[in-house]
Protein backbone atom coordinates (compact mmCIF):
# COMPACT_ATOMS: atom_id res chain seq x y z
CA UNK A 1 0.00 0.00 0.00
CA UNK A 2 2.57 2.19 1.31
CA UNK A 3 4.32 2.42 -2.26
CA UNK A 4 1.41 3.36 -4.30
CA UNK A 5 0.77 6.50 -2.24
CA UNK A 6 3.11 9.15 -3.79
CA UNK A 7 3.84 11.75 -1.43
CA UNK A 8 3.98 15.32 -3.48
CA UNK A 9 4.08 17.60 -0.99
CA UNK A 10 4.30 18.09 2.93
CA UNK A 11 4.53 20.29 5.78
CA UNK A 12 4.58 20.12 9.58
CA UNK A 13 0.54 20.68 8.84
CA UNK A 14 -0.17 19.19 5.36
CA UNK A 15 0.95 16.83 3.20
CA UNK A 16 -1.10 16.30 -0.36
CA UNK A 17 -0.06 12.63 -2.54
CA UNK A 18 -1.59 10.68 -5.36
CA UNK A 19 -2.60 6.92 -4.90
CA UNK A 20 -3.99 5.53 -8.06
CA UNK A 21 -6.18 7.97 -9.82
CA UNK A 22 -7.13 10.00 -6.36
CA UNK A 23 -5.45 12.50 -5.38
CA UNK A 24 -5.37 13.13 -1.42
CA UNK A 25 -4.99 16.25 0.71
CA UNK A 26 -4.54 15.89 4.56
CA UNK A 27 -4.97 19.22 6.79
CA UNK A 28 -3.79 19.55 10.48
CA UNK A 29 -3.41 23.18 9.69
CA UNK A 30 -5.15 25.69 7.62
CA UNK A 31 -4.54 25.92 4.19
CA UNK A 32 -2.10 28.92 3.28
CA UNK A 33 -0.56 30.12 0.09
CA UNK A 34 2.27 27.35 0.34
CA UNK A 35 0.01 24.92 1.18
CA UNK A 36 -2.12 25.57 -1.39
CA UNK A 37 0.68 26.09 -3.98
CA UNK A 38 1.80 22.12 -2.81
CA UNK A 39 -2.07 21.01 -3.54
CA UNK A 40 -1.61 22.34 -7.03
CA UNK A 41 1.51 20.97 -7.74
CA UNK A 42 -0.59 17.55 -6.47
CA UNK A 43 -2.73 18.27 -8.79
CA UNK A 44 -0.55 18.44 -11.83
CA UNK A 45 0.47 15.36 -11.15
CA UNK A 46 -2.78 13.74 -10.70
CA UNK A 47 -3.89 15.30 -14.29
CA UNK A 48 -1.30 12.56 -15.64
CA UNK A 49 -4.04 10.07 -15.13
CA UNK A 50 -6.67 9.11 -17.50
CA UNK A 51 -10.16 10.13 -16.38
CA UNK A 52 -11.93 9.56 -13.97
CA UNK A 53 -10.13 10.97 -11.42
CA UNK A 54 -11.17 11.81 -7.87
CA UNK A 55 -9.96 13.74 -4.55
CA UNK A 56 -10.33 13.71 -1.40
CA UNK A 57 -9.41 16.23 1.26
CA UNK A 58 -9.13 15.77 4.95
CA UNK A 59 -9.52 18.78 7.59
CA UNK A 60 -8.78 17.59 10.51
CA UNK A 61 -7.77 20.82 12.21
CA UNK A 62 -6.83 21.39 15.64
CA UNK A 63 -9.56 23.16 17.06
CA UNK A 64 -7.78 26.25 18.41
CA UNK A 65 -6.48 26.58 14.36
CA UNK A 66 -7.03 29.94 12.46
CA UNK A 67 -9.40 29.86 9.97
CA UNK A 68 -7.81 33.15 8.59
CA UNK A 69 -7.14 32.78 4.39
CA UNK A 70 -5.94 35.82 2.53
CA UNK A 71 -7.36 36.95 -0.68
CA UNK A 72 -4.20 35.31 -2.37
CA UNK A 73 -4.54 31.84 -1.05
CA UNK A 74 -8.27 32.08 -1.56
CA UNK A 75 -7.89 32.64 -5.14
CA UNK A 76 -5.50 29.63 -5.33
CA UNK A 77 -8.25 27.74 -3.84
CA UNK A 78 -10.47 28.80 -6.46
CA UNK A 79 -8.46 27.96 -9.55
CA UNK A 80 -7.53 24.76 -7.77
CA UNK A 81 -11.43 23.91 -7.76
CA UNK A 82 -12.35 24.90 -11.39
CA UNK A 83 -8.70 23.66 -12.85
CA UNK A 84 -10.47 20.16 -13.72
CA UNK A 85 -13.65 21.74 -14.79
CA UNK A 86 -13.29 19.37 -18.13
CA UNK A 87 -12.42 16.21 -16.36
CA UNK A 88 -14.54 13.66 -15.17
CA UNK A 89 -13.80 13.97 -11.34
CA UNK A 90 -15.12 13.78 -8.02
CA UNK A 91 -14.29 15.70 -4.83
CA UNK A 92 -15.28 14.36 -1.30
CA UNK A 93 -14.48 16.62 1.43
CA UNK A 94 -14.11 15.53 4.73
CA UNK A 95 -14.26 17.51 7.71
CA UNK A 96 -13.36 15.66 10.84
CA UNK A 97 -12.82 18.31 13.53
CA UNK A 98 -15.89 19.24 15.39
CA UNK A 99 -17.42 22.38 17.13
CA UNK A 100 -16.49 26.09 16.23
CA UNK A 101 -13.49 25.18 13.82
CA UNK A 102 -15.73 22.56 11.98
CA UNK A 103 -18.65 25.11 11.41
CA UNK A 104 -16.21 27.33 9.95
CA UNK A 105 -14.58 25.08 7.44
CA UNK A 106 -17.88 24.00 6.74
CA UNK A 107 -18.99 27.54 5.78
CA UNK A 108 -15.59 27.79 4.02
CA UNK A 109 -15.51 25.34 1.98
CA UNK A 110 -19.64 25.96 0.82
CA UNK A 111 -19.05 29.33 0.07
CA UNK A 112 -15.71 28.33 -2.05
CA UNK A 113 -17.85 26.36 -3.99
CA UNK A 114 -20.27 28.95 -4.43
CA UNK A 115 -17.93 31.33 -6.03
CA UNK A 116 -16.09 28.60 -8.12
CA UNK A 117 -19.29 26.87 -8.90
CA UNK A 118 -17.30 23.76 -9.79
CA UNK A 119 -18.73 21.61 -12.99
CA UNK A 120 -17.94 18.06 -11.00
CA UNK A 121 -19.79 16.33 -7.79
CA UNK A 122 -18.13 18.05 -4.86
CA UNK A 123 -19.69 17.11 -1.26
CA UNK A 124 -18.80 17.66 2.21
CA UNK A 125 -18.87 14.83 4.48
CA UNK A 126 -18.46 14.60 8.25
CA UNK A 127 -15.40 12.17 8.07
CA UNK A 128 -12.92 10.05 5.80
CA UNK A 129 -14.26 7.01 5.77
CA UNK A 130 -17.84 8.39 4.58
CA UNK A 131 -16.13 10.31 1.93
CA UNK A 132 -13.95 7.02 0.70
CA UNK A 133 -16.94 5.24 0.00
CA UNK A 134 -18.97 8.31 -1.60
CA UNK A 135 -15.90 9.46 -3.69
CA UNK A 136 -15.39 5.86 -5.10
CA UNK A 137 -19.19 5.32 -5.80
CA UNK A 138 -18.97 8.63 -8.33
CA UNK A 139 -15.87 7.56 -9.97
CA UNK A 140 -17.21 3.82 -10.41
CA UNK A 141 -17.30 4.65 -13.78
CA UNK A 142 -13.69 4.07 -14.00
CA UNK A 143 -14.32 0.87 -11.66
CA UNK A 144 -10.99 1.63 -9.68
CA UNK A 145 -9.74 -1.61 -8.81
CA UNK A 146 -9.87 -0.66 -5.15
CA UNK A 147 -11.96 -0.67 -1.88
CA UNK A 148 -12.90 1.98 0.73
CA UNK A 149 -11.04 0.21 3.22
CA UNK A 150 -8.08 0.65 0.52
CA UNK A 151 -8.55 4.46 0.24
CA UNK A 152 -8.57 4.77 3.79
CA UNK A 153 -5.35 3.41 4.34
CA UNK A 154 -4.16 5.17 1.32
CA UNK A 155 -5.32 8.62 3.20
CA UNK A 156 -3.93 7.17 6.55
CA UNK A 157 -0.21 6.93 4.80
CA UNK A 158 -0.64 10.38 3.59
CA UNK A 159 -1.32 11.59 7.13
CA UNK A 160 1.71 10.08 8.39
CA UNK A 161 3.73 11.38 6.01
CA UNK A 162 2.58 15.36 7.71
CA UNK A 163 6.67 16.10 8.90
CA UNK A 164 6.39 16.32 12.67
CA UNK A 165 6.31 20.01 14.47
Amino acid sequence: MAELVRVIYRDEGCATAVYRNVMIAYFRGPANLTRMRGFRATQRELAKHADPVGCVIVSDLHETAKMDLDEETRREIQHAMTAYNDRDLAVAVAVEVQGFIGTAVRALVSGLMLLARPKYPMKILGNRHEAARWLLEKIRGGQPAFTPDELGDAIAATRDAITPP
